[in-house]
């Protein structure tokens, strides 16, 4: 175990820090280290909410630098934000609201704040009409449903059933 987790904590650059116990770390080295815990498990799916959330500019940075090489790699990364600046980075755009999916839009790299915020009330030119193969994807790929109140997924992944 411990070469694969030096390794992973090489990869978010916190190798130098593995002694070192979550107190005395900054935020953006705590949330380094929990994407290190994800790598470690070789998990083909990051989830990260708020991975940014309480961070400066340039942990900000790091941290989504970091996942964008993960998703490079050919991790799948879903990312959830509050910040429309963020979420104008991600390929896929998935605006949820009292947990529905209120509206869902492939992104080419040219989205900005203000065209995320005109999705989300509604009057954008973009919306899932005009993105079915995203949302084909999403209905072959993952079965969800509501359970008291909490969605629970069922990921089909290279044909294999799992509950995340």
């Amino acid at each position: 175990i411990r070469p694969r987790v030096l390794k992973a904590l090489d990869v978010v650059g916190m190798k130098k820090f593995e002694n070192r116990t979550p107190d005395t770390l900054s935020g953006g080295q705590q949330q380094r280290v929990a994407i290190a815990r994800a790598l470690g498990k070789n998990a083909p799916i990051i989830l990260a909410d708020e991975p940014t959330g309480n961070l400066d500019s340039h942990s900000t940075k790091e941290i989504l630098g970091i996942l964008k090489s993960l998703h490079e790699e050919g991790r799948t990364v879903i990312l959830i934000t509050h910040d429309n600046d963020i979420a104008a980075q991600a390929k896929r755009i998935v605006h949820i609201e009292d947990g529905k999916i209120d509206s869902d839009s492939a992104n080419d790299g040219n989205l900005s704040r203000e065209d995320i915020d005109r999705e989300i009330r509604g009057e954008s030119s973009l919306n899932a009409k005009e993105t079915p193969e995203v949302n084909e994807t999403l209905e072959e790929d993952y079965d969800i449903k509501e359970t008291e109140g909490n969605l629970d997924i069922d990921l089909h992944l290279n044909g294999e059933d799992r509950d995340e």
